[in-house]
């Protein structure tokens, strides 16, 4: 199925190549974008703009943070020269009945919420076709809770509580590619570096709570390409 997907996607910007020469991109003062992506040809159609998420990891037991997406948009401060941002959210809640009434359930929930803002200049433009490099910061701060029956007392629960905050910071260069009027296809490659930190506190069943750092964490390089999807008005 995504093969067929893809043939008629490729059908479909080839057949509008003769078309697109009389399309004008729309990078004046006061133009405004929604920003749709997806990442690679394997996983095709439109989704929310960023995505992330991240674990928490305290001896052999894990806490799954959930999955934030983004709202993206872009805004033209003046002429080829852009600002793009997106708000992130994300929220879970999942309870396991015991198979026994009387024991503890068990219960994961979390939430996460960041920002992204960035700014992207034109370097080119031919037609429809706009070639750009820019720059991108965005912080999400994420917290979660896991509780599970204790094997000992299992009326009783074990309980974790972890927070993450992480930061980054990236340059890029990419370019857009009006297929039609008001809609356009781009790509990006972004070298940045990332940051992160965060605590974790344990409380066995019936004992005081311990809390911990989790161990700080700091990546440089290049993502992936995205691919964005832009609608203009």
């Amino acid at each position: 199925m995504k093969k067929l997907i893809l043939v008629f996607i490729a059908i479909l910007i080839i057949g509008q190549l003769s078309y697109a020469g009389d399309v004008t991109a729309m990078t004046n003062e006061g133009d405004k974008a929604l920003l749709f992506q997806f990442n690679g040809l394997s996983s095709l159609g439109a989704s929310s703009y960023r995505s992330d998420t991240r674990t928490i990891t305290y001896g052999s037991y894990t806490l799954t943070l959930p999955t934030v997406n983004g709202i993206g948009m872009k805004y033209y401060l003046s002429n080829d020269l852009a600002l793009n941002g997106a708000l992130l959210f994300g929220m879970k809640s999942k309870t396991t009945k015991a198979a026994i009434a009387g024991n503890a359930d068990e219960t994961e929930s979390g939430m996460g919420f960041g920002l992204e803002a960035g700014i992207q200049s034109n370097m080119m433009k031919s037609g429809p076709f706009v070639a750009f490099i820019g720059a991108a910061a965005n912080i999400i701060m994420y917290s979660g809770t896991y509780e599970w029956p204790n094997s000992g007392q299992p009326t009783k629960t074990n309980k974790i509580e972890g927070s993450l905050m992480e930061f980054g910071v990236a340059g890029l260069i990419g370019f857009d590619y009006f297929i039609y009027d008001r809609i356009s296809l781009g790509a990006e490659y972004r070298l940045g570096l990332k940051t992160s930190s965060g605590t974790v506190d344990y409380t066995p069943a019936g004992v005081t709570t311990t809390s911990f750092d989790l161990p700080s964490e700091m990546t440089v390089g290049f993502s992936t390409i995205s691919f964005t999807l832009a609608a203009y008005w």
